[in-house]
């Protein structure tokens, strides 16, 4: 990609200053998607060692 080229904007009609780059939504959400897996773990693993210590 070079600059000046022609890129699409993604945004919602209600909200249009929160936007994105068309090709950066594939990559936001394999981000999100690994953050939540990692947080999940994380989550699963404090549950699970509240209750093995009682």
């Amino acid at each position: 990609m070079e600059i000046g080229d022609p890129v699409e904007v993604i945004y919602r009609s209600d909200n249009p200053k929160r936007s994105m780059l068309a090709f950066e939504v594939k990559s936001r959400v394999g981000f999100d998607v690994a953050l939540s897996s990692v947080m999940g773990a994380l989550w699963a693993g404090a549950v699970a060692g509240l209750f093995l210590t009682f």
